[in-house]
Order: structure tokens, then sequence, then C-alpha cells
């Protein structure tokens, strides 16, 4: 006997809509045509099982616009949610212009309702609200992920998401991290993974010496800048899995106050060579290695030496920023011909400029590398104008590309 859609039990339905309805790791942006307000739609029958599943409204992306338009939606989708916990993200629409002030609304009485659900939070609020949500209980909370949409205003001297006993990760700007230092009993101890933007290395520094049981890792600054304050050195972070230092090369002295003996994945900037030589002995177990480069070709020996000490690498990425592609060809002649480099390297991929007359030998090299047959996944982005290759290049790159090589030219 064949069954249809409409002769399904609501239980039956509502694992459907569930499955149908999920997201990935972000929070659901509400839609119409996708979601439960689809399926809401379709009829009378599915309304109401949609209407009576809370874990289809248990996620929510959604940017604060007119007070008549959007604080009903929001209301109406939190109560949906029943007592299942909540994913939301949650934005003030920010001004235009620099000295227009954000548009305040009372959305902190609808949130205090659910604060006992949310176990991720990301929020750009004004000040007054994230203050007033600070002081709240968030039992569930494991990540909190915020910033300030009027940055000038200073926040008090309160304690703030103090009452969060299962928060282990926290994603914010460097601002709100000064706020957060200034704090007695911010829950440092607990974080796992803390990425900053916008950061201070000297306040960076001090969370890690707050936070011992970091796993994960990841700063970006938006303007690099010298600093000239002596560093003190910080207890090894034994438990530090995985790092990334962007946007900073001159930060790359953060490099040498840390120790990071179970590190496996590091990303940072680097513009001398020198600056590699003192992490080999505070990273020994590296085995996916992210490297954006402003080096010389001068410099290609010391960063093969420094490739070399990393025996357990299976990963390498490299960028490369105001050179030609010499390293490039250092590192497939060293692979090619020392059984000793990188003997577990199993991802290899490589961005560069250079120069057009140097493609033929590049391509030549690529073909003829019998080292890169056995890597899994192989990659090759050169970011210059290459001109019109001879007809023999463009029938090696084909055959590159048959054999799994994924080489570009932009």
């Amino acid at each position: 006997m064949s069954t249809t859609i409409h002769s399904l039990s609501p239980e039956v339905l509502a694992l459907i809509f569930e499955w149908c309805c999920q997201s990935d790791s972000e929070p659901l942006v509400p839609s119409a045509a996708a979601g439960p307000l689809l399926v809401a739609r379709i009829s009378r029958h599915w309304r109401s099982v949609a209407l009576s599943t809370p874990v289809l409204w248990c996620s929510l992306s959604f940017r604060l616009k007119k007070l008549g338009e959007t604080l009903p939606f929001l209301k109406t989708w939190l109560e949906r949610s029943g007592s299942c916990p909540l994913t939301l993200n949650l934005a003030y629409k920010s001004p235009r212009r620099a000295w227009e002030k954000p548009t305040v609304l009372p959305v902190v009485d609808i949130l205090c309702l659910h604060a006992h659900q949310f176990e991720w939070l990301r929020l750009h609020l004004p000040c007054s609200d994230l203050v007033r949500l600070g002081q709240l209980a968030f039992p569930r909370l494991r990540r909190l992920d915020y910033s300030l949409v009027d940055r000038e205003t200073e926040l008090p001297d309160i304690d703030l998401f103090t009452c969060t006993p299962q928060l282990s990760e926290l994603y914010t700007t460097g601002y709100a991290v000064c706020a957060l230092l200034a704090q007695k009993q911010f829950p440092w101890t607990q974080l796992t993974t803390f990425r900053c933007s916008y950061y201070n290395l000297y306040d960076c520094l001090q969370v890690f010496r707050l936070a011992p049981s970091l796993q994960h890792c990841a700063l970006v600054v938006e303007h690099p800048a010298a600093f000239h304050r002596p560093i003190a050195t910080i207890s090894p972070l034994p438990h530090l899995r995985s790092f990334s230092l962007k946007g900073g090369w001159t930060d790359t002295q953060i490099l040498c106050q840390l120790q990071l003996p179970g590190l496996h994945e590091l990303s940072f900037s680097v513009s001398r060579t020198s600056q590699l030589t003192p992490l080999i002995s505070r990273c020994p177990s590296i085995r996916i290695l992210e490297l954006r480069l402003y080096a010389l070709p001068e410099d290609v020996p010391p960063i093969l030496e420094y490739f070399r000490s990393l025996s357990s690498l299976v990963q390498l990425q490299v960028h490369g920023h105001g050179f030609r592609s010499h390293i490039l060809v250092a590192v497939l002649e060293a692979l090619e011909n020392d059984g000793s480099f990188l003997p577990r390297l199993e991802t290899l991929h490589f961005e560069c400029t250079s120069e057009s007359g140097l493609y033929p030998s590049l391509v030549k090299m690529l073909v003829q590398a019998k080292t890169l047959r056995p890597l899994s996944t192989v990659s090759f982005h050169f970011t210059q104008s290459v001109g019109v290759l001879e007809k023999q290049d463009d029938s090696a790159i084909a055959a590159l590309r048959r054999d799994g090589v994924d080489i570009r030219f932009s």
C-alpha cells in the first residue's frame, strides 16, 4: 500500500520538517522561501505541525530595524522555541554616519524571558543594552560573540557575563577585551576558544595569562604597529591546539613569548625569516602551517631550514607577498631531491607572484616533480598576469590538472 505525505502522522511529519529545516553552523536567517516559515505556509495541517515543533524555531539570525516591524516577529519566533536551547544572532542596524546614534529598541525585555535557553549568542548592540544583558544569568550559554554599535561609549565598571557556568568560547573585539580584563569575575579560566579582532597585543597576552585552558586562539589586527613596552614571559599553554595571528606581522614578537608544546595548527604573517627561529623549539608538534610571507628572495635558505625542522608537518600553505616564485622553486627542489624534507607532507598550497618569464620553467618543474603525485592535495595559484603561454605550456598545465593538481593563473 502506497503512503502519501498527507497520511503521515504529525510525529513523522515533524521529524521530516526538522531534517529539512536544519541550518548549518550559522544561525538561521528567516525566509518565506526556506525553513519553518516555508513549511508553515503549505497547508493548515503543516502549519499546525510546524508551530507545535519547537526545535524548528531554536535558531535565528536577525537585524533590528523598525520597532513596529521587528519586535513582534522576534517575540513570536522565540516563543515558538518552547524550552529548546537557542542560537541567536542579533544586530542593531548600524548608523550610516559617524555622528548618528543607533536606533534604540526595547529588545532586552524580550531576551530576558529566554536567558535560560541561550546556548550561542552573537550580539551587535548599543552599550546600554549589552550591559543589561550582561547582568543576567545564562546557565546554558557556551559561546558568546559580541561587539558594540556605539564604540565610543565606555562600558561601566561592573562585572558582565559572570553567571555563565558553561561559557567556553569568546569572540569579540579589542575594545571589549580591554573592558572585560578590568572585571574581577569574568570566567576566563573556563575558556577553550578565544577570537579577537582589532586587538591590542598586551591585552591579548593578558588573556593568555588568565585563560590557561585555551585550545583555540585567533587574533586579527587592523593596523599593525610596533610595540616598545617589555613583554613578560607567559607560562606554557599546554592545551593550545590552533593559533592564528593575521594582519600584524610586526607582532610576531608574540611568538617569542609563547611556549606551545601541543600546538598542531599555526597561521601567521612574517616579514623577516629571523622571526621564524624562536618558534622552532616552542612548537615541536605543528601539523598544519599557514604562512604569509613578506620576505625577500635572499631569505630562501633560512625558510627552507625552518621548514626542514618541522618533520611532523602534514599540511603547508604559503602565501607570498612582495616576492616572486623563488621560494616555490626551492621548496619543489627540496621535496624532489631530499627524502628527509617534510617527510609526512600530504597537502601543499602555494600562492605567490611571479614574472611571466618564470612560468615555463615552473610548469616544467611541476610536470617533472615525482614527489607531487603521492600528495593528497596540491594547488598553486599565481596572482600576476601571465600573458600568453606557449602551446606546450598549455598542454603541460592540462596534464597537471588531469592528475589532480589545482593550478590557476590570475
